[in-house]
């Protein structure tokens, strides 16, 4: 990896410190949390962003391109967004969200019982605004700006030349590790690094940086949108034999569902490097 991925990185991390910091400052005030977070993303990220691509520009290296969007069909390159692999795409998206999302709810477990703080913000979401807000700083912005940034750039400096299967599983891991470190929620550490390889993946498969963008986004928005509907409180499990079974089969055979969807998806371009 580039000192400039390395400074990158660094930043980045930076700024979600000081997004926490500002969090614990206002208290658990919800709104005053959404607020952070769109400042954050929204002057700190995506300036970020913008930086780095002006030196990827200059330096000839890693950077996010039009063509990882692939919005429109390329002459002798593409046929444009594949309805096959956008629908493939909805479907694991919403497979993630069943097979997984009790692999973090576990994890929340586990660290009680080991003690570990409780988070005290009120997630309560008490009218439609307040949804459409939170939609718009938890859903929106993290899903094309995280993707910006974890597989537009972070994915590709890491794979930066190398098309050998060691180089493609090396940035997978490292990105996604570093997507799930970047959240700095240890309790969600294994499920948002299972997110992040397979949006990675995605990304590998298809060359198409919205689709990883599109899952984000489904992942942020029900649970979001479950919460508007049913409260905090689902959240909160009775741990039994019965509950931790229930989470290995989930996991296992959701995964295996998810492993074949993947090898559904074809590329509709042939994601550049530089």
């Amino acid at each position: 990896m580039s000192r400039a991925s390395f400074c990158f990185i660094a930043i980045i991390c930076a700024g979600l410190f000081l997004r926490v910091a500002f969090a614990n400052v206002v208290g658990d005030s919800f709104a005053a949390f959404l607020g952070i977070s769109v400042v954050v993303y929204l002057i700190g990220y995506v300036g970020v962003f913008l930086l780095f691509q002006n030196i990827g520009k200059q330096r000839n290296v890693p950077r996010v391109l039009l063509s990882d969007f692939h919005l429109k069909p390329i002459p002798q390159k593409s046929n444009g967004i594949s309805v096959t692999n956008l629908l493939v795409v909805v479907i694991i998206a919403f497979m993630c969200i069943a097979s997984f999302m009790m692999v973090q709810f576990a994890s929340i477990e586990i660290f009680r019982l080991m003690g570990a703080g409780e988070y005290t913000l009120d997630l309560s979401i008490d009218n439609f605004g307040m949804f459409m807000f939170a939609v718009f700083a938890l859903a929106v912005l993290p899903a094309v700006i995280e993707e910006l940034l974890f597989r537009g750039i972070v994915y590709k400096s890491l794979l930066g030349e190398g098309k050998q299967k060691k180089h493609i599983y090396t940035a997978i891991i490292i990105s996604s590790l570093l997507f799930a470190g970047f959240h700095l929620s240890p309790e969600q550490l294994v499920y948002q690094f299972i997110l992040g390889v397979i949006y990675a993946i995605v990304f590998y498969k298809t060359g198409n940086l919205l689709y990883p963008m599109l899952l984000h986004f489904i992942n942020n928005f029900f649970v979001i949108a479950y919460t508007f509907i049913a409260g905090s409180d689902y959240m909160s499990y009775t741990w039994g034999a019965t509950t931790i079974v229930t989470t290995i089969l989930l996991a296992l055979m959701g995964g295996a569902i998810i492993y074949g969807l993947l090898g559904i998806l074809k590329k509709e371009y042939h994601a550049t490097t530089k």
